[in-house]
């Protein structure tokens, strides 16, 4: 069989089912005032038949809604979706936060590391010797360098 004749024949047999599905339904009391229901409406005499009307029990009124879809699951689903939003606003927020603190600390090294006056004395020798103040200086600004990488690092 070819795909189009394949297709074809799918395509029958869907809507002859769908067609079964939709048909009527017939409530047949016979002579001895037994009851049944059937889709096949009967032919034979002596039998009396009624045709039932169903109602579609899946489709909901107009202005009704179906149980548990009212509108305070739709006010649940925005105030999560928000709650979402300003959470991720909030990291994104903590890491530009983080990565300007590490800039400056950066900088403040680069800053610290600068030798100003008042930061060496002369040795006996003819040299230059760095004060406790300015070793201090620079190890304080390393110690900040270093909390701001950590604190980048954690934010991503």
């Amino acid at each position: 069989m070819t795909a189009p004749a394949t297709k074809l024949c799918l395509g029958a047999l869907l809507l002859a089912t769908s067609l079964h599905a939709f048909g009527e339904i017939y409530k047949v009391t016979d002579e001895d005032g037994n009851t049944r229901y059937t889709n096949i409406e009967p032919k034979t005499k002596g039998k009396e038949a009624t045709k039932v009307d169903l109602k579609n029990t899946n489709i909901s009124e107009e202005g009704k809604h179906l149980p548990g879809s009212d509108d305070t699951i739709f006010e649940e689903l925005r105030e999560e979706r928000e709650a979402k939003e300003a959470a991720q606003r909030e990291k994104q927020d903590e890491k530009q936060a983080a990565y300007e603190a590490l800039q400056q600390a950066k900088r403040n090294l680069e800053a610290a590391k600068e030798v100003k006056a008042g930061d060496f004395f002369n040795t006996r020798n003819g040299g230059l010797r760095y004060k406790d103040s300015y070793h201090r200086r620079v190890e304080d600004a390393e110690r900040a360098l270093e909390a701001a990488q950590e604190r980048y690092e954690n934010a991503q």
